[in-house]
């Protein structure tokens, strides 16, 4: 028979053991549920109302500034357009080494980029330079803006820099047919990032409201202007819709970045992204029904589609090894670009075709190639390459359109 002696203090340090392992459980559970978790399919909330004040905005007509660097040549009659081709952005009539912040209008056959600022040199001496066809030109009006600060519509009518004139930075909208040129200044301060809608005469872009970054939407036609992000933080513009009605914005509402669709002329906002991660950037489709974004997840990063149309978030991409950045979706919804990164090591630009189940990119460019910009129907990608073997500068490459099974 074996005699069982009690030891004085041990029932006592086992019950504190099983309460600290209880608090410890609890705590572990708290931080799981603080920590944003991805679902995918999750659903997506209606709208919820808002308050947009409205801005005061001064429309003014600027002088017509357009240096031509190469005449533009029409094509004789009954002989087609000449085609974007492949290849330098200005065909070396500009020095595309010294260029960034490509953009190109339907087919590539506008395309436009600030120029002369890269290689160390200073943001007063950067311009925009535009290529209509054959023909390129040179705004001869200082960029101000050195993070983008550069729009070109979809059908390369319009375009929209932000410049400094007198060491204050002022939006220009342009149009490039006229050579019209308009000045809007309002009650705010450092205009930057501006988008132009498609279809309707709408500017949208970020600036300084009483000393807080936020979105301003502009009514070029009715000369009205509204403060789009009614909220606190820091917000910045991913994009806007056709008839300039909507646009997507994220923010920082708690401890990261958030996307939101808002619509200041039915006061409303849409949450998009909610607890799905810190996002890091966003495009918008022009219907404003679809919308993908890129987000990271702790220690994981990932690729989301969001559809207002059914309200549901998916995650179409997902890695602990690489994260996802400057994603952006053509016109069709068929190609998404974006840059993938690994740590310290070079980023790539891939494009993923959406009709295709392969896991494998549809395209992918050189290493060392960055800045990119899908032309809306999805047949041209321009980007600067740093280590091409033809030199650094701004190339326009075609985008394979066979599908890949």
């Amino acid at each position: 028979m074996t005699m069982q002696v009690p030891i004085p203090g041990l029932a006592g340090a086992a019950r504190a053991a099983v309460r600290a392992s209880i608090v410890l459980a609890a705590l572990f559970a708290v931080l799981l549920l603080s920590v944003p978790v991805p679902a995918r399919g999750a659903p997506m909330p209606g709208p919820r109302p808002a308050q947009f004040a409205t801005l005061q905005v001064k429309l003014e007509t600027a002088p017509d500034r357009f240096v031509v660097l190469r005449k533009q040549q029409l094509p004789a009659e009954g002989e087609p357009a000449v085609a974007a081709r492949p290849g330098p952005f200005f065909d070396r009539v500009f020095d595309e080494a010294g260029c960034r912040s490509p953009r190109l209008a339907a087919g590539a056959e506008v395309a436009a980029a600030i120029c002369g600022g890269k290689g160390g040199r200073g943001p007063r001496s950067e311009y925009v330079v535009v290529r209509a066809g054959v023909g390129i030109r040179l705004y001869r009006a200082p960029v101000a803006e050195n993070e983008g600060g550069l729009a070109l519509s979809e059908d390369g009518r319009r375009l929209a820099v932000v410049i400094s004139e007198d060491q204050v930075k002022v939006l220009h909208v342009i149009d490039l047919v006229s050579n019209e040129v308009r000045r809007i200044r309002g009650s705010w301060s450092e205009p930057r990032r501006p988008f132009l809608a498609h279809s309707k005469p709408f500017v949208a872009f970020e600036a300084k409201v009483g000393g807080r970054h936020t979105v301003v939407q502009v009514d070029l036609e009715a000369g009205a202007a509204a403060q789009a992000w009614p909220e606190g933080g820091d917000a910045r513009l991913h994009g806007l819709s056709d008839d300039g009605q909507r646009l997507l914005v994220s923010n920082k509402r708690i401890d990261f970045n958030e996307i939101f669709l808002v619509d200041p002329a039915r006061g409303v906002i849409f949450d998009i992204s909610q607890r799905s991660g810190d996002v890091s950037s966003a495009s918008l489709h022009g219907g404003a029904a679809q919308m993908v974004f890129t987000a990271r997840v702790g220690g994981a990063c990932g690729i989301y589609w969001a559809d207002q149309v059914i309200r549901r978030r998916t995650d179409m991409r997902g890695s602990a090894e690489h994260c996802f950045e400057s994603v952006q979706m053509d016109r069709e919804r068929r190609f998404l670009v974006y840059q993938q990164r690994r740590g310290r090591h070079q980023p790539t630009l891939r494009l993923l075709d959406r009709k295709s189940r392969r896991d494998q990119p549809h395209m992918e460019l050189p290493g060392g190639c960055d800045d990119a910009h899908l032309e809306p129907t999805g047949q041209y990608l321009a980007a600067y390459c740093a280590q091409d073997e033809r030199g650094a500068g701004l190339y326009l490459f075609a985008v394979p359109q066979e599908r890949r099974k």
